[in-house]
């Protein structure tokens, strides 16, 4: 992933983030590489729902978006 690509990742993330955490279910919203080796965006989900897969495009103009399970997050 060259520096041009992460920073049209990073922004696209910023649009979205806020948003895609409002969903049910949905615990973070990171950056990194997907089971297809290519950098993307990732959604973690406690666990996978049908509103998630709706609400959450496959991809952002040409970035992947990927949805991952991680269960609950909890801060230490």
């Amino acid at each position: 992933m060259d520096r041009e690509q992460l920073q049209t990742i990073k922004a696209i993330k910023q649009k979205v983030e806020k948003e895609w955490l409002k969903i049910p279910g949905v615990v973070a919203v990171g950056i990194g590489k997907t089971a297809r080796g290519k950098a993307g965006i990732i959604v973690s989900v406690r666990e996978f729902s049908t509103e998630v897969q709706t609400m959450i495009p496959a991809d952002i103009n040409g970035i992947p978006v990927e949805i991952r399970i991680s269960g609950p997050i909890q801060a230490l």
